[in-house]
C-alpha cells in the first residue's frame, strides 16, 4: 500500500500525480505521472489488496496489483496500476464529486446531466473497467453526501455509520 498525491498544473508545468509506497523494502518505487496540458487532477483514490498486518508472508499492497484512480476537471477518470501505468480513461463528461477505491472496485459519484438533476454513481470493476452498477444517488432534499467508501469486505457500511447527514 501507499499514498497518492495530486497537484494542479502551473502555467509551465502539467498537473502531476505522485505515488509513494509505505513499504521501504518493496521493489516498487515512487512513481510520478503527468496529465495532459490543460487537465488538472481534482480527486484521487487508491484501492487494492490491503496489507495483512501481523504476518510476514502473504501481505500485499499495491506492489504489482491495485489501482490508483484520478478524476480530472475535464470530467475524465484515469485508472493507473500500482506500478504507475495508465490502463484506462473513462470520459464521464460531468463533474466528478467524490470517489473511493476498494479491493476490486472503484465507486465514482458525479453530477447528473441537466440542471438540478442531482447525483449519479457508477461502480466500476478495476480489472475489466466494466460498469458493474450505476444509478442515481438517493438523496432526499436537504441531505448531503458525507462519506462513500468500502469496508475490508469490499462492501459499503451499514447505515448506522451515517453516510448521509442532514444540514
Amino acid at each position: 500500500m501507499g499514498a497518492v498525491f495530486a497537484a494542479p498544473g502551473l502555467s509551465s508545468e502539467p498537473s502531476k500525480i505522485l505515488y509513494k509506497p509505505y513499504e521501504s523494502w518493496t521493489t516498487l518505487s515512487d512513481w510520478e505521472a503527468s496529465l495532459p496540458a490543460g487537465e488538472d487532477a481534482t480527486l484521487v483514490a487508491i484501492g487494492g489488496i490491503a496489507p495483512v498486518y501481523g504476518e510476514d508472508e502473504g501481505s500485499q499492497g499495491l506492489t504489482g496489483s491495485g489501482s490508483v484512480v484520478v478524476a480530472t476537471d475535464r470530467g475524465f477518470v484515469r485508472f493507473f496500476t500500482g506500478a504507475g501505468l495508465q490502463k484506462y480513461v473513462w470520459n464521464v463528461g460531468e463533474e466528478i464529486v467524490t470517489m473511493a477505491g476498494g479491493k476490486d472496485w472503484a465507486i465514482i459519484v458525479h453530477r447528473a446531466n441537466g440542471a438540478g438533476a442531482g447525483l449519479e454513481y457508477a461502480l466500476i470493476d478495476t480489472d475489466s473497467f466494466e460498469v458493474v452498477q450505476a444509478g442515481k444517488v438517493p438523496l432526499a432534499k436537504g441531505v448531503s453526501l458525507k462519506w462513500i467508501g468500502f469496508t475490508d469486505d469490499n462492501v459499503s457500511p451499514p447505515s448506522r455509520y451515517g453516510s448521509l447527514d442532514r444540514y
